[in-house]
């Protein structure tokens, strides 16, 4: 949180478990909008629909950046670079290209391409992977501002493991 909140507008969570764990943080909780459990891209969807509904009435449809929490640490300038060549190459998603491998979950997408989103669920499609020649991407090779930037923390051995180079 203390690394995204300077970088965007507002922090919302998305969780398709359940947010009493995730009220302590104090931030709007954003449920999946049904139970099916379609993966991430099910979360990208209910967070945009979140957000456009928050923003109802005004002209431009907004952007949502995603961060996901098993990624703690990345650039103190993602945020900028990712929406530097979203709008720079008129783009609908921009995705981090670390290592030469896309990470679709650390991201900027237009609202504008919820429709299109909303299609690939219909048809079955989960993860946000897939769909990215639909969408029209640009993958962006992100600069690290430090040597454990996208390290992933997917169990607590990798926590620990982290803590220990900290």
């Amino acid at each position: 949180m203390r690394r995204a909140e300077h970088q965007v507008d507002e922090l919302i969570l998305s969780s398709n478990s359940s947010s009493t764990f995730y009220q302590q943080f104090g931030l709007p909780i954003v449920p999946d909008r049904d139970d099916s459990q379609a993966g991430p891209l099910l979360g990208i969807a209910s967070a945009i629909d979140w957000i456009v509904n928050q923003e109802a009435g005004k002209t431009a449809l907004p952007l949502i950046v995603c961060l996901p929490v098993y990624v703690p640490m990345f650039p103190n300038t993602i945020v900028v670079q990712l929406k530097r060549a979203l709008f720079a190459q008129d783009k609908q998603v921009a995705v981090t290209l670390k290592a030469n491998q896309i990470q679709p979950l650390l991201s900027s997408w237009n609202c504008s391409s919820a429709e299109i989103i909303n299609q690939a669920l219909r048809a079955g499609i989960n993860g946000a992977k897939p769909m990215l020649s639909d969408l029209d991407a640009v993958a962006v090779e992100i600069k690290c501002s430090s040597e454990f930037d996208f390290t992933n923390l997917n169990t607590q051995q990798d926590m620990l493991a982290l803590a220990g180079k900290l």
